[in-house]
């Protein structure tokens, strides 16, 4: 129940500006899936760069944990497809 409280005290700290600074990413998406019509690679490559941006801009994240964590997703993603071939 504790965190509950937690996650609705940040969330009613978080400016308005900066709750569509962290959407933006997925609004992205939405506009070059649907609307614009990109191909999925290129759209969430433009979305994957962009939230790395963000991150370290705007939220002042360790680009050090973003990439081990890019690269650990990557693995994760790749590993059950080379098991299957």
């Amino acid at each position: 129940a504790y965190i509950f409280v937690l996650l609705e005290r940040m969330i009613l700290e978080m400016s308005a500006i900066t709750v569509l600074l962290a959407l933006s990413p997925i609004i992205w998406l939405i506009v070059a899936l649907s609307i614009l019509k990109l191909p999925a690679w290129q759209a969430t490559s433009v979305a994957a760069i962009g939230s790395f941006i963000i991150a370290i801009t705007a939220f002042q994240a360790d680009p050090f944990i973003m990439v081990t964590g890019a690269l650990e997703g990557a693995a994760l993603a790749i590993w059950p497809i080379l098991l299957v071939i």
